[in-house]
């Protein structure tokens, strides 16, 4: 594959996708950033290096501009997607057509067998295109930008999960490890291949609020929630009723201690720690962040 060609992110704008973009971006590779909102885009405000185009599964006609000058792709569903083969099945089989492509990222969640997003994994596994699977666990920058964001400011942080522990990663750790995955031509080892990465350790949700009241000043209150209220208030939220049940069996494999085990992955590709909660935490909501 040629370095000079454009790498292509699907939602390049979001939450994991910026970070992607952003490291790319670092080490000077032309990056094309597909999304529906060339605003948000605009307001990332990154280098010449990276340029925008109309995007969205739905319409094929966005299809083939998406692709123009490039040879790799990184893909993912949308987030708590129930039916994620139904969106990137057509662009896949879109990407299979081309011989231009060389090489796919899919991002997806850790323990994707119970969980609709493995029917995207096979997807990508079915179009005969070099790939590496990443299957990722929560992002801390859930506390941020993402579902968590709105009742923390309020000062308070629930989930369903009691006191048990599961396994978190930074977005910028799945940038980091992305772009390297894209760039280092010669390490074949992950080629066809499916790797989880997570953060150094894992974390209870206690723990986390102890965490936010430490670096912020303020009293964080953590609410166990029974797994019905939750799925209520998500629903009560406007949320689908298909991405809530995936979020409750998110949450489901937390209380059964399916989500806690460590990879050692970020570490092994990028030759740097994952950073840990207590950094994300200390780094996004310090007093003078948190009061800006």
């Amino acid at each position: 594959m040629s370095l000079n060609n454009k790498i292509l992110v699907i939602g390049g704008s979001g939450s994991s996708g910026r970070k992607v973009v952003k490291h790319l971006e670092n080490k000077n590779q032309n990056v094309l950033v597909a999304g529906r909102d060339e605003t948000k885009f605009e307001n990332l405000k990154f280098s010449n290096k990276v340029s925008f185009v109309k995007f969205d599964y739905n319409n094929p006609e966005t299809y083939k501009a998406a692709v123009e000058n490039v040879d790799r792709v990184f893909l993912m569903a949308a987030p708590l997607d129930s039916l994620p083969e139904k969106s990137l099945e057509p662009f896949i089989n879109f990407l299979k057509q081309l011989s231009t492509i060389k090489k796919i990222i899919f991002i997806s969640a850790i323990n994707a067998e119970r969980y609709p997003i493995v029917k995207g994994e096979n997807l990508v596994k079915g179009s005969t295109i070099p790939y590496t699977i990443i299957r990722a666990p929560f992002f801390m920058e859930n506390l941020t930008d993402g579902f968590m964001q709105q009742e923390l400011k309020g000062g308070s942080l629930s989930a369903p999960v009691g006191e048990h522990s599961t396994v978190w990663i930074s977005t910028d750790d799945i940038g980091q490890v992305v772009a390297n995955l894209f760039l280092d031509t010669n390490n074949t080892a992950y080629n066809n291949s499916t790797i989880d990465i997570t953060g150094p350790a894992p974390v209870n949700y206690p723990e986390i609020a102890q965490l936010l009241e430490k670096y912020t000043g303020k009293t964080i209150k953590y609410n166990n929630v029974p797994p019905l209220d939750y799925s209520n208030f998500c629903l009560s939220l406007g949320m689908p009723q298909g991405s809530v049940t995936f979020l409750s069996d998110l949450f489901a494999d937390i209380t059964n201690d399916n989500a806690k085990t460590v990879s050692l992955k970020v570490k092994e590709i990028t030759g740097q720690e994952p950073k840990s909660f207590e950094s994300f935490i200390k780094d996004n909501f310090s007093k003078i962040h948190y009061n800006e």
